[in-house]
């Protein structure tokens, strides 16, 4: 699962900005990624921030106030990988569940996947990316991978496991 770690902002009871809290929240946060394909390759990122420091992932993060899906995901993978994008379809969704020694829940995100065509910019890694690679599928399968890019890959229809995954959530997991 890919957990976005940048800071929102959301003003208290007196409009004072205030980071939401990624850790501990009051309600799930929603995230959405997408699978950027180009002929016969993916786009992917390597995560430079914990959780999964160096799995290579989806390119994707938090929504914000006001922000539509696929806004969110033009913005974020504009961010990330310097690409300009146009959302072609959704893919499915998961919940992301970690929950604490004591059971509380610590994270909790609603994650959208779509798949996305690049209509324009130019691949660089940014923001929350310590690399960003257009690969083959079998390319990425070589690489330590977060579980989301295999099930996009098999939403999609490109395809099932092959791959070494990245450690991931291991409660509360639910996929359409």
């Amino acid at each position: 699962m890919y957990v976005d770690e940048r800071i929102d902002i959301s003003t208290d009871v007196e409009g004072v900005l205030q980071p939401l809290a990624r850790e501990y929240p009051e309600h799930p946060l929603p995230s959405c990624h997408a699978l950027v394909r180009s002929d016969e390759r993916i786009l992917l990122v390597q995560r430079k921030r914990p959780p999964f420091v160096g799995c290579w992932s989806l390119p994707g993060g938090g929504v914000e106030l006001g922000e539509t899906i696929e806004g969110a995901v033009v913005r974020e993978l504009a961010e990330e990988t310097g690409l300009h994008v146009k959302v072609t379809r959704f893919l499915g969704y998961a919940d992301g569940i970690e929950h604490d020694e004591q059971g509380r829940v610590r994270r909790h995100y609603v994650i959208l996947y779509v798949e996305a065509a690049p209509t324009g910019g130019e691949l660089k890694s940014g923001d929350d990316a310590a690399d960003a690679r257009w690969l083959t599928v079998q390319e990425a399968r070589q690489l330590p991978l977060t579980d989301s890019v295999e099930r996009c890959l098999a939403w999609s229809g490109l395809g099932t496991a092959g791959s070494d995954f990245c450690p991931d959530f291991n409660e509360g997991r639910s996929t359409n």
